[in-house]
């Protein structure tokens, strides 16, 4: 016992002394701030309208997210790859020439996707979604298309600079505060204010505040945006090149997400497709342990790469499955033991997602413990590995979807959105496992018998 003892105080020890460890813990707090102000969000929608107007959101919402994607084209995701190493270099001027890039590249296709949603917002919301209602939300949050795609990418180019904490506020707080303020104003001023209306406004307020923030911090780095370096290396076509697996990875991903919304939403009500965002919500309190280590290790497996020291790498990614692993497991436990009270928090009405609760908490469990496999692949130039295993798990999601939803309601969205979370990640261990020669899933019973 005491040999136990010593050897679990030597690890905490060795925990505190992980710089990971305190920018995971960072990161966390800000994400469960996050969290809350998007969980209040929620409350403030269905206590103001109904669960039904709360689906009518979320579905806008969705959409709109879906739109960014397709303008950022996995650029966003490709700077976290690309930035860290000429940073650790001080090459600025390269630097100088990813920004600009970006940049350019969400002015000119944003233009063109919001021009597609907003004159065919009739089209999707009648004969796509088959709720007229939709077209208005739809029209309005084409404005917001710009705004948000140059809002994620600013956010996740501080992030390649190392500033997670700053990318965590941006992103995790200041758009739900936004929008609770705004909300809440318009709701003393105005009798049964618009939500819809609401997301556009508080998305451009959140990214004309954070593009100030990025301003002063571009400055205060040296770092310039300046069309001067729109020809220094690497060139367009390369980012492009590294951002368009990215982008089918990451897409596929969230669309996995997002697909079973819509589907759920066409094939099922509005007031299902609400009740199902809540749980969505709810079980994602489950990996924010694995949110928080993600956004922290992102860039030190970039720069580990780079420099081609694979010991390092290792060393960070069983540190992060470790630290993943013990860190959840409080969390994992009370969801599952009061799930059904952590329901009824939104209402008596929401009760009816308790057992899709269960079931996508059991693919979140998983996403857990198989520890940042997805993200090791991503930031190690397997972009292409993830991009076929995504587009592969979408497919058969959208197969699940549409034969369970007219049948099983939300229950038959669950078991879509846990087998999409099982099969990419016992896909991606088995990757890692043969690329790396090591396992991301943690074992917590080494601790009995490590000597």
């Amino acid at each position: 016992m005491s040999n136990l003892l010593d050897r679990s105080l030597e690890r905490i020890y060795s925990v505190k002394r992980n710089d990971l460890f305190s920018k995971s813990i960072y990161n966390l707090f800000i994400q469960v701030l996050g969290l809350g102000l998007s969980y209040f969000v929620v409350y403030l929608i269905t206590n103001t309208f109904n669960a039904d107007i709360l689906g009518y959101y979320i579905l806008a919402n969705v959409s709109l997210q879906l739109s960014i994607i397709v303008v950022l084209f996995g650029i966003n995701t490709a700077v976290v790859q690309i930035v860290p190493g000429f940073y650790a270099k001080q090459q600025k001027e390269a630097i100088n020439g990813v920004l600009i890039k970006g940049v350019l590249h969400i002015l000119i296709v944003g233009l063109l996707v919001t021009g597609i949603l907003y004159f065919s917002a009739g089209f999707i919301a009648n004969h796509l979604m088959n709720k007229p209602k939709l077209a208005a939300g739809y029209r309005l949050i084409a404005f917001a298309i710009i705004p948000m795609a140059l809002f994620t990418f600013i956010a996740d180019f501080l992030r390649a600079l190392g500033k997670n904490i700053l990318w965590a506020v941006i992103v995790c707080v200041l758009v739900f505060l936004i929008f609770i303020i705004l909300f809440l104003i318009i709701l003393y001023t105005v009798k049964k204010p618009n939500p819809i209306a609401i997301l556009t406004v508080a998305n451009i307020a959140t990214m004309a505040i954070s593009l100030i923030v990025v301003i002063v911090y571009l400055k205060k780095e040296k770092l310039k945006f300046s069309f001067k370096y729109i020809n220094r290396e690497p060139s367009y076509k390369k980012i492009r090149k590294l951002s368009y697996p990215m982008f089918l990875y990451s897409s596929s991903l969230l669309l996995g997400g997002w697909i079973t919304i819509l589907m759920l939403g066409s094939l099922g009500t509005a007031t299902d497709t609400g009740i199902f965002r809540v749980v969505d919500r709810v079980s994602s309190l489950s990996v924010l342990i694995l949110t928080a280590v993600n956004a922290a290790l992102a860039p030190k497996i970039a720069a580990s790469f780079a420099r081609e020291d694979f010991t390092l790498l290792k060393q960070n990614v069983m540190f992060s499955s470790k630290l993943i692993f013990w860190l959840s497991l409080p969390v994992q436990a009370a969801l599952i033991i009061f799930h059904s009270a952590a329901l009824f928090i939104f209402g008596h009405e929401f009760l009816k997602g308790s057992f899709a609760l269960i079931i996508v908490l059991t693919g979140q469990i998983f996403n857990s413990l198989t520890g940042p496999c997805g993200q090791v692949l991503n930031m190690t130039n397997h972009q292409v590995f993830l991009r076929n295993v995504s587009l592969v798990s979408l497919t058969i999601m959208i197969a699940i979807n549409y034969f369970l939803i007219p049948k099983y309601g939300i229950t038959g969205a669950a078991i879509s959105s846990m087998f999409g979370n099982v099969f990419i990640n016992i896909l991606c261990v088995i990757k890692i496992k043969k690329e790396f020669s090591f396992n991301t899933m943690y074992n917590p019973f080494k601790i009995l018998y490590a000597k």
